[in-house]
């Protein structure tokens, strides 16, 4: 079925579920590595590039979908698999993200040993000229840092003139104070 697969590298922060992909894939004669989030992905994969890389989206520090954008611009060939089951997001539209991003599957959690090991060997069934080009940066997303969490945020839906970069920005400095004040 997937005989060509031989590295899979599965990045998600809840090591439960790491766990449990690991021992699927193993299941299916697969060999595993694995990452927390995004850093820990990127330097694996530059080390020792997986066949497949299977990544949540939702993470702490570099989430999936900066992996998923620095993968494929360093290594436009990688081959990757987005998952998502966050409870406080809008899956549908994090997946189609993702899929915008250069994802070639993804799988809403939970999903089946089978849905699996069926997006990983149609991943591996495509050949380099059929994968999907880089993604062209979009004008209306902003990334930025805030709590340790790499955000994506659309500018269209901040306040008028500001993007949600700014936004961001300014809540913090406006939380540093309150609390400053507190504190007196």
């Amino acid at each position: 079925m997937v005989d060509a697969v031989r590295r899979i590298l599965v990045v998600d922060d809840d090591t439960q579920v790491r766990k449990i992909l690991r021992k699927r894939l193993e299941k299916n004669g697969l060999e595993v590595s694995e990452a927390s989030d995004g850093d820990a992905a990127l330097k694996s994969y530059r080390t020792a590039p997986a066949d497949v890389v299977i990544t949540d989206l939702v993470m702490p520090g570099r989430g999936g979908q900066g992996l998923i954008r620095d993968l494929r611009r360093e290594f436009p060939q990688a081959r990757i698999v987005a998952i998502s089951g966050a409870l406080d997001q809008d899956v549908p539209s994090l997946l189609a993200e993702a899929d915008r991003l250069g994802a070639l599957k993804t799988l809403p959690k939970p999903f089946t040993s089978e849905q699996l090991m069926e997006a990983i060997e149609n991943v591996m069934q495509m050949s380099v000229e059929d994968l999907p080009p880089l993604p062209e940066p979009e004008e209306s997303v902003d990334v930025t840092e805030w709590g340790g969490v790499e955000w994506w945020l659309r500018r269209e839906s901040a306040l008028p003139g500001l993007s949600w970069g700014t936004v961001v920005q300014l809540l913090t400095l406006v939380i540093a104070i309150l609390a400053l004040v507190m504190a007196l």
